[in-house]
């Protein structure tokens, strides 16, 4: 049997050490790469954030800045549940000035792709001359997208009473016919 060299023994050793040390350095960095990946991604995720973070600030003080816009806006429209409310202050308007209200003909128009609806009613007032004047000025002006489709202001007649020999007068009406815009 042939005896093996100790320069050979020697190459081996330092041979197999040269592996174990390359395989623990490969083993290392391979390690500290995925390290360094997961810290990029971490900190790309940590910048994603705070960009999603300042684009939110910056909306928060786009709204605070434009708020009384966005609430002159908002008041155009009567509100998704708000169209009793509108026709109960049409009332109370009304009875203000001294005048009976009714509202009838009350439809909802709507188009299924557009963010608003329109609100067809119909008010009538009766009551004095002054009252009907009134009523209808406090209606052109509501802060309201109104569309005023027809006005008729009728006089009644006056009858009179043969046993009190009183003229009695009926009160003056107003009708109009108009479209507001409402939030779906």
């Amino acid at each position: 049997m042939k005896k093996i060299s100790k320069t050979f023994l020697y190459l081996t050793f330092f041979t197999v050490l040269v592996v174990i040390i390359l395989s623990v350095a490969y083993l290392m960095f391979s390690s500290i790469r995925q390290s360094n990946n997961d810290t990029s991604n971490t900190l790309n995720d940590i910048n994603q954030f705070k960009d999603r973070e300042k684009q939110i600030e910056q909306n928060r003080s786009l709204l605070t800045k434009y708020q009384e816009d966005i609430d002159l806006v908002g008041s155009y429209f009567i509100a998704p549940q708000g169209v009793v409310p509108f026709i109960e202050n049409i009332e109370s308007y009304a009875r203000g000035v001294g005048a009976e209200p009714e509202v009838s003909q009350l439809e909802i128009v709507s188009d299924s792709k557009d963010f608003k609806e329109s609100l067809h009613l119909l008010v009538t007032v009766r009551g004095a001359w002054s009252s009907a004047f009134q009523f209808l000025n406090l209606f052109e002006h509501l802060p309201y997208y109104i569309t005023i489709k027809s006005i008729r202001l009728t006089k009644g007649a006056a009858v009179a009473s043969l046993d009190t020999k009183e003229v009695v007068t009926t009160p003056w009406e107003l009708a109009i016919d108009a479209t507001v815009l409402k939030l779906k």
